[in-house]
């Protein structure tokens, strides 16, 4: 029997479903509290949702497709609950520019019209996009997250029949954290540049052979390994969800219950 690639570079994703009651319990407490928001906010996190489901489905057979689905999921999280990057000073290369400016001697007026016509750049934009994205998953992802074991189960398989006879539980430290949240965010920055890059060009820059390889050997530049990425959806998912209400009130309203 196979195991399928997408839950060997994310293990908890071919483990069996916790007990049923388990389960029941949880699809409950999610709904309630996502019914109990305001239209735009249940829309948002349901939106999230979705695109972690797609993400998951599409990742045994398009690593790029289900990177850039939970990197969409976080961003539509972002652009709903995230801080918006609406002045010169929210943007990370203001500094540099000022210096630049200064550099070149550009009096008050000038730079100033330098600064309103940078702000209004398509390209601009695009940056504000990244850096709100950014700054709400470093902002809302705390350092302990990415030192928590990685749990991962290990079918066991009858030599004859092939079928899966259970298995057992495991846990690790992972090999591949960040120990500041500077490196969070330049971490996310990239990749929404490798989510851009697939949507845009069509460039693959993530496969599986290369988020196999990063835990053992992280590049230069911080950056996710589709588990990460994943389980930091879920977590900000979460997160927006803690506030709403527990109530069945939601529910019974919608006749759901």
């Amino acid at each position: 029997m196979a195991v399928p690639l997408g839950g060997r570079i994310d293990p908890i994703l071919d483990a069996p479903l916790p007990p049923w009651k388990q389960v029941n319990r949880r699809f409950l407490d999610v709904a309630t509290r996502v019914t109990s928001l305001g239209q735009k906010d249940m829309q948002t996190i349901c939106s999230a949702i979705h695109m972690h489901y797609c993400a998951t489905l599409l990742l045994p057979s398009d690593v790029s497709g289900a990177f850039s689905l939970l990197v969409g999921g976080i961003e539509a999280l972002a652009q709903r609950f995230g801080e918006k990057f609406s002045s010169w000073s929210d943007w990370s290369g203001a500094e540099e520019w000022d210096a630049f400016m200064a550099q070149i001697n550009l009096d008050q007026d000038h730079a100033a019209a330098i600064r309103e016509r940078l702000l209004d750049d398509r390209h601009l934009k695009h940056l504000k996009l990244a850096e709100s994205f950014a700054n709400y998953a470093a902002a809302n992802i705390p350092l302990g997250f990415w030192r928590e074991p990685v749990r991962t189960y290990e079918w066991q398989y009858d030599s004859l029949s092939r079928a899966a006879v259970g298995g057992m539980w495991s846990e690790e430290s992972p090999t591949h954290f960040f120990t500041t949240s500077d490196e969070v965010r330049v971490a996310f920055k990239n990749a929404y540049g490798v989510r851009s890059s697939f949507i845009h060009a069509g460039e693959r820059r993530v496969s599986y052979m290369s988020d196999s390889f990063l835990p053992a050997a992280p590049p230069d530049k911080p950056t996710l390994t589709i588990a990460q990425l994943r389980r930091s959806l879920c977590h900000l998912i979460h997160i927006e969800l803690s506030k709403g209400s527990p109530s069945l009130n939601g529910l019974e309203e919608t006749g759901f219950v």
